[in-house]
């Protein structure tokens, strides 16, 4: 996709994660193939066969669920350590890998076995775009904060649609 393509999705991804996580819901498989777009240009997020819903903002999860390509550190880190939950950050971290798919058309490490893929990202820093000279520094700013490793840095929603590479975007 274009970047101003990848910028309209973004915004209206954002705000219906956005909606999800103010009803204290995860989606947990966020990826482009769950997100449709309409004949209208409206976006929609699609498959919420494994979203959970958090009792209050302080409950997390420790359910070991996704596609390996797009999950978030911590959710993969829930498996080996108990004490590790997470809450709706890693719907964040998931749209990060996203972006990326949207610009390269498939995530990173796509090459790599889905098993070993689940090691890669618990241990590697977080992946970047392949030819980043293609694109913005607005985008590689937005992406990068999408992609922290550690949850409690990563924003939420509400914090991402304020970020210059969206907030200006119309509805088209």
């Amino acid at each position: 996709l274009t970047e101003p393509q990848i910028r309209f999705i973004s915004k209206e991804v954002l705000q219906g994660l956005g909606f999800l996580h103010e009803k204290l819901i995860i989606h947990r498989d966020m990826k482009a193939g769950n997100i449709l777009l309409t004949l209208n240009n409206e976006v929609k997020l699609a498959d919420f066969g494994v979203s959970a819903r958090l009792a209050d903002e302080k409950q997390k999860r420790l359910t070991f669920i996704g596609t390996p390509y797009w999950m978030a550190p911590e959710v993969i880190n829930c498996e080996t350590f108990k004490d590790a939950p997470y809450n709706w950050k890693a719907d964040i971290w998931s749209f990060g890998i996203t972006l990326i798919e949207l610009a390269q058309r498939r995530p990173p490490y796509n090459s790599i076995n889905p098993t070993r893929v689940l090691l890669k990202i618990s241990k590697s820093d977080p992946p970047t775009l392949s030819k980043p000279h293609l694109w913005s520094s607005k985008f590689k700013t937005f992406l990068a904060r999408t992609l922290q490793k550690d949850p409690n840095q990563r924003p939420e929603c509400k914090d991402l649609l304020l970020d210059p590479f969206v907030s200006d975007v119309t509805e088209s």
